[in-house]
């Protein structure tokens, strides 16, 4: 991760054919995803690799793939790309359970109450929406709402936790109430993009109640030097302090809050901080040595 090495942390600008009025490019650039160098099944699904050498469909990243690869049909209108896009999203759709839950963190041992989360949820239905347009099959459309059923409000699963601000999204649910920014986020956006293929006034009204959440929780996760990965006083690498940014940047550009305009020029002025970006990379590496350790993708 800190070397650039990782498959999962590749560079994430905003997405280069995101619109501000309508549905057509995903809000994180995720163009980089599409070039899998790891293990491939019969059916063209990537699988991820544990470090105790278990190879696993990890929802997420099969996901954020096939974004890319829509991303890419939208500039090139290369076909494979698109049947790419479709091929995951069905996958996706196989694995759904009746209630709309995905799977997500079983085999890995994670600090975690149970294997879902909003993130995989909001990306599924980012997918689904997208192909939705795509098709116009109504299987897309269904498939998306069930996704954000565990979005609307705070449940069992802890994915959707009612907090004194209002609505938020846990990527990793678990009993402290932790919640990964960069998660929050991604969850977000699947429900404005279901609002561009199906609008209800349920979902315009759940969509303002995160953005304000969202909006009044970003003190929670500023340090007053560096960006924070959670609200539990994780600090960001650098991957993820310009992942932040970036996201506030396409979060921008979607609503016009010029909250967001706020964070990113406060955080970009952080990162350009030699001192604070040194201070923040050590603690960092500290946190990383001394964290539980859990079953990680190679």
């Amino acid at each position: 991760m800190f070397i650039g090495k990782s498959q999962f942390h590749k560079e994430q600008g905003v997405g280069e054919v995101l619109s501000s009025d309508t549905l057509k490019g995903y809000p994180s650039n995720l163009i980089e995803k599409t070039n899998w160098q790891g293990f491939v099944d019969d059916n063209g699904i990537i699988k991820n690799k544990l470090t105790s050498g278990e190879l696993i469909y990890f929802p997420i990243a099969i996901a954020q793939k096939a974004l890319g690869h829509y991303d890419l049909y939208l500039i090139n209108c290369n076909d494979k790309d698109k049947n790419e896009f479709l091929n995951s999203c069905n996958f996706l759709i196989s694995i759904m359970e009746d209630n709309g839950l995905i799977e997500t963190w079983h085999k890995q041992n994670r600090d975690v109450i149970n294997n879902y989360s909003s993130m995989t949820q909001g990306q599924a239905v980012s997918c689904f929406s997208r192909a939705f347009l795509l098709t116009n099959d109504d299987k897309y459309k269904k498939a998306a709402w069930l996704a954000a059923k565990c979005l609307f409000e705070e449940n069992d699963e802890k994915i959707a936790i009612q907090t004194e601000y209002g609505i938020s999204y846990s990527e990793m649910p678990n009993n402290s109430g932790s919640i990964v920014l960069n998660g929050w986020i991604f969850t977000l956006w699947g429900l404005i993009d279901l609002q561009y293929i199906s609008p209800s006034k349920e979902l315009s009204m759940l969509i303002d109640r995160a953005l304000e959440s969202l909006i009044k929780s970003i003190q929670f996760f500023d340090n007053g030097y560096w960006s924070m990965y959670d609200n539990n006083k994780t600090i960001c690498s650098p991957f993820y302090h310009r992942l932040h940014i970036n996201q506030f940047k396409a979060l921008y550009i979607m609503t016009g809050r010029e909250e967001f305009e706020d964070t990113i020029n406060k955080w970009q002025s952080y990162e350009s901080n030699i001192v604070f970006k040194a201070i923040s990379t050590i603690v960092k590496i500290k946190q990383k040595l001394f964290s539980r350790k859990y079953n990680e993708f190679i």
